[in-house]
């Protein structure tokens, strides 16, 4: 994979040829570089990465463009964010898209994940050509990863992480997720840049004046890979209330080894699953200790702690308490939506999601000791 080679054919593709700074081209050279020595890439695999790495090089170059023809983007006012995190598999998916289905709230669904940027010439038709493009998407996850979405169930229209819009950005744990990258994560996991949380705002700023101005409605977001990122997540967003989802890691962290699994499985058939189950292991160990140092220091309104059996079996009362943190009283209306939610997205939607401590080389001892600070915090289930 030439990275150069990439760089000429998007800049020919698009007629554009500014990245922002030169210090992106140097971050997204380091990855590709460590993805080509580590990542044990497929044939396959090769064409994947290169296919997305082409994306966001798109992306980058048309958000950029815009950026400097509507300086006014940067004045969009992103008010009173909630931000969802926790370890993965903890119910933060679920609780996000509730949350979500009240109107006066705004999302980033997975089509605009997927390409933060208009397609140059689309003009204005509708319906937008970049839903078309991920509705294609998760058609071929159907046809070919459907364990991928028995994990993690995806939708063109409903929200999405932004761990794969910060991943564009090339300074996220999220780059080390999708492929094999050890020495990618050691360089970045203490800089304090990690996560791209500016970069994460200038996105929801473009996404707002794309939407015409939308400065009024409060965002509701979600990223595991938020959590042990507080300090910076309140940094730029200081009016942000943070809700942690809670569930033993004996239980979580061999449902997140299986997704990791099957994500990596797109671009690779040279898996180690016990090095996966270590790796992971120490990632999310060390994230949740920084979560809480940091959690530590910060006033306990500012946090909201909700429970992944509470998320699954009473999520009204859940939402009741976000809701009370901010001055808010949910509506009938709202209550039915959310209800109407829970109705037609039951859970195991495309199957059971099964997984094991043993098949990532895990013991219970082992994960209750890596995690012990972290479940006497919180007890576990």
């Amino acid at each position: 994979m030439n990275l150069d080679a990439l760089i000429t054919a998007t800049l020919k593709q698009t007629g554009l040829d500014d990245f922002d700074s030169q210090d992106f081209v140097d971050r997204a050279r380091s990855w590709l570089t460590c993805v080509a020595s580590e990542a044990r890439l497929s044939v396959a695999g090769h064409a994947i990465i290169e296919n997305i790495i082409t994306g966001w090089l798109v992306n980058r170059l048309v958000f950029v463009d815009d950026l400097k023809k509507h300086p006014e983007i940067l004045d969009e006012v992103v008010r009173e964010p909630i931000f969802v995190t926790g370890m993965p598999r903890t119910g933060t998916t679920k609780l996000q898209r509730v949350l979500a289905a009240d109107p006066t709230v705004q999302s980033l669904p997975f089509w605009r994940i997927l390409n933060i940027a208009p397609i140059r010439g689309a003009g204005s038709v509708q319906p937008d050509p970049r839903i078309a493009l991920a509705a294609d998407y998760i058609d071929v996850l159907k046809q070919h990863y459907p364990d991928f979405l028995t994990a993690h169930p995806a939708f063109v229209d409903e929200p999405e992480e932004e761990s794969f819009l910060m991943e564009t950005d090339f300074q996220s744990l999220a780059n080390c997720t999708r492929v094999r990258a050890p020495s990618y994560w050691r360089r970045i996991k203490d800089s304090h840049s990690r996560e791209s949380i500016p970069y994460l705002k200038r996105a929801l700023q473009y996404v707002q004046w794309q939407r015409g101005g939308a400065g009024k409605r409060p965002w509701v977001l979600k990223s595991p890979l938020h959590a042990g990122n507080l300090d910076a997540l309140f940094e730029t967003f200081p009016d942000a209330l943070v809700v942690h989802t809670y569930r033993d890691p004996v239980v979580a962290l061999p449902s997140n080894c299986r997704i990791v699994e099957v994500f990596r499985g797109m671009a690779t058939d040279d898996i180690d699953l016990h090095e996966l189950g270590a790796e992971q292991l120490s990632v999310w160990s060390d994230i949740l200790q920084r979560h809480l140092q940091q959690r530590g220091r910060l006033d306990d309104e500012r946090i909201v702690d909700a429970r992944y059996d509470d998320i699954n079996n009473n999520v009204l009362a859940v939402i009741r308490e976000i809701y009370r943190r901010r001055d808010r009283v949910m509506d009938p209306q709202t209550g039915q939506r959310i209800n109407a939610w829970e109705a037609n997205h039951p859970q195991h939607q495309f199957g059971q999601h099964r997984y094991s401590l043993e098949r990532y080389g895990l013991t219970r001892e082992g994960v209750q000791s890596a995690f012990a600070a972290y479940r006497e915090c919180f007890g576990h289930q």
